[in-house]
């Protein structure tokens, strides 16, 4: 039995190339990287010191409403949420409850060490309680349920780098098996100096004389709104149509924006599907799959259906 069809409403994404959608797609469209000298924190002398960071981001000045701290990731997250749910279409929130599919490799990895630092600093006593409930894998997905006040189908992939193409793949399956009409799908990772070093340690990104062309770490977010027919039928149009095949149709672009967003963790492949669906490099009616996973088959993604 088919499934119904499923449609990409709208694209968030927030990257070192700037904190919207439109940032990422020029930046694809004219072959521009923004990988470069890290300075926004200290990074491990012998380390090459190349990455992508976000210069001067404040989630606050998108969410007024938040006044404590919030994770990286979150943060990121919240944005690429907020951009996506821009186009949602009159009155479908009402019919049709957004859900949210979410995916992280590090998630709130740099809270849980300023936690876990303070506590074997100060007494356990003395550490603070507001950084251990950011410290959660969900945390990203609970905030973004919270602002942006989303009462649907949800689900958390946490873990390991294919946690972004298997929100994409869970949010495309929740829809088309009617499980939900309209959901937020895909991922966001945070860049600091633990998940610096860790790469760094793992022997990823080479030396400071000797450093690994393409390993640079970057930073990022990306969601994509996925509808049913009946949830996309009151909008003006929709931005392509998704399915899953065993394997790339034939002549389907294998698009990855790792040499301009450097290397996202789980938000690759979700900021990759969005570049593809925002940019201009890409024409309508072109097609472009992305990987779920062994065994998993290809998300196809139908650009201006």
């Amino acid at each position: 039995m088919m499934g119904r069809e499923v449609f990409v409403l709208s694209a968030g994404a927030v990257s070192a190339c700037g904190p919207d959608g439109e940032d990422l797609a020029e930046s694809v469209s004219s072959s521009r990287s923004a990988i470069g000298e890290i300075t926004a924190f200290d990074t491990p002398e012998d380390s090459p010191a190349l990455g992508a960071v976000l210069e001067d981001f404040e989630v606050s000045r998108y969410f007024p409403s938040i006044k404590t701290y919030v994770d990286r990731c979150t943060a990121l997250a919240l944005k690429a949420a907020l951009e996506a749910l821009e186009e949602l279409p009159p009155g479908a929130a009402e019919r049709f409850p957004v859900g949210l599919v979410f995916g992280s490799r590090f998630a709130c990895l740099e809270t849980v060490d300023l936690y876990a630092s303070t506590g074997l600093k100060r007494g356990w006593r003395f550490a603070p309680p507001f950084l251990f409930i950011h410290s959660y894998a969900n945390t990203p997905a609970a905030v973004v349920h919270i602002e942006l006040k989303l009462k649907g189908y949800s689900n958390v992939f946490s873990g390991y780098e294919g946690a972004g193409a298997a929100a994409l793949a869970d949010g495309f399956a929740a829809v088309s098996t009617g499980a939900a009409d309209l959901l937020l799908a895909g991922a966001s990772e945070g860049l600091g100096p633990l998940r610096y070093a860790w790469h760094h340690a793992a022997g990823e990104l080479g030396t400071f004389e000797r450093p690994k062309e393409g390993s640079e770490p970057g930073e990022g977010a990306a969601m994509l709104l996925l509808a049913s027919p009946e949830a996309a039928a009151g909008a003006e149009g929709a931005l392509g149509k998704v399915r899953v095949e065993p394997r790339p149709p034939e002549g389907a672009a294998e698009v990855d924006v790792t040499a301009v967003t450097g290397r996202c963790a789980a938000a690759q492949i979700p900021l990759s599907a969005a570049a593809f669906l925002l940019s201009g490099a890409f024409d309508a009616g072109s097609e472009a799959a992305f990987p779920l996973g062994k065994g998993s088959g290809w998300l196809v993604i139908e650009k201006g259906v």
